[in-house]
């Protein structure tokens, strides 16, 4: 035997849990990134059938899911489970989101008006992609002080 208690035993694996759960992050690219393919992959889609429909739209969506299978596969050391979620983190992680999608549709309609395609959808992707590469770290502190911490590896 070990010499420790099954109280500490377990207290122990909370906290390598907890240590494992609150330094786990994202690439700081990655939601970046992401913001970026769908943006390129919008401009695909708008082409309908000509060159840009396939490099840019359909390559596009495929960049997305290798990149979801990368971050699942790869660099995801820590496996969330739905128990992890609390409410008020899942709302957070949503409005983060939210805001992006806001913030590119109103660059789109309101501030870039004026630009011709696909530059106005390039800049309001931009746009999305700044504020997710400024918000990603505080956004991942905020859902994780909000969440429960339990996890699976």
């Amino acid at each position: 035997m070990s010499g420790i208690s099954p109280e500490e035993a377990l207290a122990q694996i909370g906290r390598t849990q907890q240590n494992a759960y609150t330094r786990q992050q994202l690439p700081l690219w990655y939601p970046a990134g992401f913001a970026a393919l769908m943006t390129l992959s919008q401009i695909g889609l708008d082409d309908e059938f000509g060159w840009r429909f396939f490099v840019l739209g359909i390559g596009g969506l495929a960049a997305m899911g290798a990149l979801v299978s990368l971050l699942l596969n790869r660099w995801a050391k820590v496996r969330w489970t739905k128990e992890t979620w609390t409410p008020s983190a899942s709302i957070t992680y949503v409005v983060w989101l939210l805001a992006a999608a806001g913030l590119a549709l109103g660059a789109h309609f309101l501030v870039f008006d004026g630009l011709a395609e696909p530059g106005r959808k390039l800049a309001a992707g931009a746009v999305a992609v700044v504020y997710l590469l400024a918000t990603t770290r505080p956004a991942e502190a905020l859902i994780i002080r909000l969440s429960k911490a339990k996890v699976v590896s």
